[in-house]
């Protein structure tokens, strides 16, 4: 949980890129630990699963791969991969 410590502060002070957040989640998930702190981090844990970035059982999907993949991408104007916006999944913890 050492790790996942760091990245929670990373988290909460706007430090994680849509990659790192949609990981963080998944493993808050599979750990149970997002149920655990609930409030935001559940909000932001249930959200992600709906938007199907995530599994119930804290598996990131290829569509949450894909995601953060194309996340910062710079493409080409006929380029319709769509735009994923990390504030729209998250809630400010404090």
């Amino acid at each position: 949980m050492i790790a996942t410590t760091d990245l929670l502060e990373d988290y909460e002070a706007g430090n994680l890129g849509l990659g790192s957040t949609i990981e963080l989640f998944a493993d808050l998930i599979r750990t149970g630990w997002a149920w655990e702190l609930r409030g935001p981090y559940a909000q932001t844990a249930r959200r992600f699963i709906d938007a199907g970035f995530i599994t119930p059982r804290g598996k990131v999907t290829a569509e949450g791969r894909s995601s953060a993949l194309d996340e910062g991408r710079e493409g080409s104007p006929c380029d319709v991969q769509r735009q994923v916006d990390v504030r729209a999944f998250t809630t400010n913890p404090h």
